[in-house]
């Protein structure tokens, strides 16, 4: 596409552009120029796309930017523009010819339970014969295809890239994460949506928001009609959450909302029974009964539930396949996902890293039949300090052991994290040597820095009939120590742990 095409009609300080200039790729990444290639000179938070002009410029590329450049670039074409994430907005949509037009466009945000709705949607889908791209924590993945996700949600030019690629694998449906990043940093601003959800918010991310109604408003960006594809848009949105609730106001095309606890909701919950290793309910959607069976676990689950429902049957899925596609799913990936082990110990790797995390996943393990929870967290470096003891004080309403260790510490002092996390915990709860916990204990807690160690540590103490979580890193297969990331799975080290005790 020509370069003038590209930037026809957007704003625009100073430029100098061959009008014969042909853009086939856009990029702010300086390793994947080529000549024609169309380089966004972004200031990002390690280093400055600034730096790169001379660079890029030789290889042939024309730049833009949205500070004065022209001195940097002798000759070749330049835009000088206003705002550069604008720009990225406009251009991408338009070099991938607005890919998310010929898609239907399914968006999740709130603060837990994103990805869960995405694979429980992906799997009503598959039900349905739909094929469905994701985006999202977890994953980049469609047709077959796997990317990992170094953001939730991706810049414009790569989620535009994404979406273009999901479009010519005859991707039929697309559901994707909308993080409040996202959303504050207008990635996402080019998108139309045929459906919003929203699921809950509490603290989280307050390193990146002032406080919680900043972290709010950036949610409740999604709800604004400028997101909607169309009249027949709909916001589904838990109206159990108080902050759900608060956006039933917005000025969406049409808004629904879910709810276990209000009969007159669009999805609310007849009936319900949580198992052991399963989920069974009666649900009403739009006064339809539906009758759903899951493999999922917990009462945070059943919401994640309703809300793909309600989403599925709004998109116009038949009931019978929306069943299906909820029946079909076994487990989302770091989501109370299972370790296999022959010692009658139920091992649980989950993803939860706040307050109100740990307290969805532990109140659900508290009503299964155990005998002891014996719970192994941390908390990330360089993020939100204020959190840390309240997740500790949340693990404490419902384990009866716990082991705090580190979890991607990055620049932050392991030790200073934990001794953060340690001034949340009840007074009740009694400090033990590691050496000396015992799986015979109750309401006790050790420390133990080394995450392999920790997770060893719980696996030799407990016995038949006990819980443990592991929390915190979830799906994730590295640990971030400094500025180094190395390979890391809790999963793997579970499962390790068990092999050894079986040495024993």
């Amino acid at each position: 596409m020509r370069l003038s095409e590209l930037i026809n009609g957007m704003p625009v300080i100073d430029k100098r552009i061959k009008e014969d200039f042909i853009v086939n790729c856009i990029t702010s990444d300086s390793r994947e120029v080529t000549p024609g290639a169309l380089f966004f000179a972004v200031k990002g938070t390690r280093d400055d796309g600034l730096r790169f002009v001379p660079e890029v410029t030789g290889k042939g590329a024309a730049v833009i930017s949205d500070r004065e450049i022209k001195s940097l670039i002798p000759e070749g074409s330049y835009i000088f523009v206003p705002d550069i994430t604008d720009a990225m907005n406009t251009v991408a949509a338009r070099f991938y010819k607005h890919p998310y037009k010929d898609m239907k466009m399914v968006g999740v945000t709130g603060t837990n339970g994103k990805s869960s709705v995405t694979f429980l949607i992906e799997s009503i889908s598959a039900a349905s014969g739909l094929s469905a791209g994701v985006i999202g924590t977890i994953n980049y993945r469609f047709g077959g295809r796997t990317l990992p996700a170094p953001n939730t949600t991706p810049d414009p030019l790569r989620l535009m890239k994404v979406l273009s690629e999901m479009r010519e694998a005859k991707t039929g449906l697309v559901v994707m994460e909308v993080s409040s990043h996202g959303l504050r940093l207008r990635r996402t601003q080019a998108l139309k949506f045929d459906v919003v959800i929203f699921t809950n918010l509490s603290r989280d991310h307050l390193d990146f928001h002032s406080d919680m109604e900043d972290y709010f408003s950036a949610k409740r960006l999604l709800f604004s009609k400028g997101y909607s594809r169309n009249n027949d848009s709909a916001a589904l949105v838990n109206t159990d959450d108080e902050y759900g609730r608060r956006l039933l106001d917005s000025d969406f095309p049409r808004i629904f909302g879910y709810s276990l606890e209000e009969k007159s909701a669009f999805v609310h919950c007849i009936k319900y029974e949580i198992g052991d290793d399963n989920i069974r309910a009666d649900l009403s959607v739009d006064g339809e009964l539906l009758q759903i069976e899951s493999s999922l676990i917990g009462l945070h689950n059943l919401y994640n539930i309703m809300a793909s429902c309600g989403a599925m049957y709004l998109l116009g899925i038949k009931s019978s396949d929306i069943a299906e596609g909820i029946r079909n799913l076994g487990y989302v990936p770091g989501r109370l996902q299972k370790v296999s082990n022959g010692y009658g110990i139920r091992c649980l790797v989950d993803y939860a890293h706040s307050d109100d995390a740990l307290r969805n996943v532990l109140s659900a393990l508290k009503r299964l039949s155990h005998r002891k929870i014996i719970t192994v967290f941390g908390a990330g470096g360089d993020r939100d300090r204020g959190k840390r003891p309240l997740m500790a004080a949340a693990v404490c309403e419902y384990a009866d052991i716990v082991i705090i260790t580190s979890d991607n510490p990055r620049t932050e002092d392991p030790l200073r994290i934990i001794a953060d996390i340690e001034e949340g915990m009840d007074k009740g709860f009694v400090k033990v040597a590691a050496d000396g916990l015992s799986g015979g204990d109750e309401r006790v807690y050790c420390i133990i820095p080394d995450r392999a160690q920790a997770i060893r540590k719980a696996v030799s103490v407990a016995k038949r009939g006990d819980i443990i979580l592991i929390a915190g890193k979830g799906h994730e297969d590295y640990i971030i120590e400094g500025t180094t990331k190395r390979h890391f799975s809790d999963i793997e080290e579970a499962q390790k742990a068990f092999d050894e005790r079986g040495k024993d």
